[in-house]
């Protein structure tokens, strides 16, 4: 905790003293709209990669592979897009850093490897039955994949389900 609270206080020096520099050698005026620019920047930033992202993500789910990659890189643009909303000059310098392409995969790549996505990707999720057997194996939990689900007496796992109706099998009929 006084770690944080350190380089919190490290890092607001850091702006401060930045914004002071560029104000002395630029002018007042065009530091303001240097910082309004940068916040308005991070902020479309922001919205377009959120949505970016939940768009590439579905499309890579329905096609069966996994979107840890996807979702990965929008964390590291959404990050950058917060340090572009911070005034100051150091935390903008390292959003535009973060947003160089090799610079960015490398950071998504490290994040979808050893990032809380760890958990997502060992089943973590979707392995209690939500008919994803986890992100990237659409209908691996279920006899059946996609469709409407229709309430019915009687257990789904004994038949499919078929234009809304429960079609049922014989658990023997497969022995034979």
């Amino acid at each position: 905790m006084r770690f944080a609270v350190i380089w919190l206080l490290v890092v607001m020096i850091l702006e401060f003293w930045s914004i002071s520099q560029v104000s002395h050698h630029i002018g007042f005026w065009a530091t303001f709209i240097l910082l309004i620019a940068g916040f308005i920047f991070g902020l479309k930033l922001l919205r377009a990669q959120g949505i970016n992202s939940m768009m590439k993500s579905a499309q890579q789910m329905q096609a069966g592979e996994s979107p840890m990659g996807t979702i990965a890189e929008g964390i590291v643009k959404g990050f950058a897009g917060i340090l572009l909303i911070i005034p100051g000059f150091f935390s903008d310098i390292v959003a535009l850093i973060i947003l160089v392409p090799f610079v960015r995969k490398t950071f998504a790549r490290y994040l979808a490897r050893n990032g809380q996505f760890k958990g997502f990707a060992g089943n973590g999720f979707g392995a209690g039955g939500f008919g994803m057997g986890g992100f990237g194996k659409p209908g691996a939990n279920d006899s059946f994949s996609g469709g409407n689900v229709y309430e019915h007496e009687g257990s789904a796992k004994s038949g499919e389900l078929l234009e809304g109706h429960v079609i049922e099998h014989d658990p023997d009929e497969k022995k034979k």
